[in-house]
């Protein structure tokens, strides 16, 4: 019997097979597992400080100085909670409009935060040796800048209210975890 069509038959599966087995192990990639624990507060953080802006809205709490204040608190307890879990976590908060915000810084940052009016050059506000909340009352503001680590974020500023956090934390491994909103 002529066996060549089964013996070409064979090679192409073979061929086939090793074709596949190179493709496979050439798209492979190596995904390192993210820290949910750092993700999960920092969801808990956003969820919870923009409950505390929409109640303060809601009930036309005014000035906006009384919401800030909220803000703040809770700022302050989520650092207390979050440092106590990982003494490496950062945390910047902006609230407010064009026209006055209030920066908090809860840990010592290593960066800065800088705001940027609509016409004119950035101003530094905070530098890594502020701790606290501090409030700017200025006119047409456009954006906030907030530099950490070497990395900037910039959070555009509008006549309502406004509410911005970058939270980021190094791992033991070296890896800088960022959360920006």
């Amino acid at each position: 019997m002529n066996k060549t069509g089964q013996f070409y038959l064979i090679a192409a599966v073979i061929i086939i097979l090793i074709i596949f087995g190179l493709i496979t192990v050439a798209n492979r990639s190596i995904v390192q597992p993210k820290s949910t624990r750092f993700y999960d507060l920092s969801e808990d953080y956003g969820a919870e400080a923009a409950k505390v802006i929409d109640y303060g809205v809601y009930n036309k709490y005014s000035p906006p100085v009384d919401i800030s204040e909220k803000v703040k608190s809770i700022s302050d307890t989520f650092a207390k909670s979050a440092f106590a879990k990982d003494p490496n976590v950062e945390l910047v908060y902006v609230y407010g409009n064009k026209n006055q915000i209030w920066i908090g810084n809860t840990t010592i940052i290593q960066g800065d935060i800088s705001l940027c009016p609509v016409s004119g050059e950035c101003q530094t506000v905070l530098t890594k040796e502020y701790q606290g909340m501090k409030e700017v009352a200025s006119l047409n503001l456009e954006n906030v800048t907030v530099s950490l680590a070497g990395n900037s974020y910039t959070f555009g500023l509008s006549e309502q209210e406004n509410f911005y956090f970058v939270i980021q934390t190094t791992t033991p491994a070296g890896e800088r975890n960022v959360v920006v909103r």
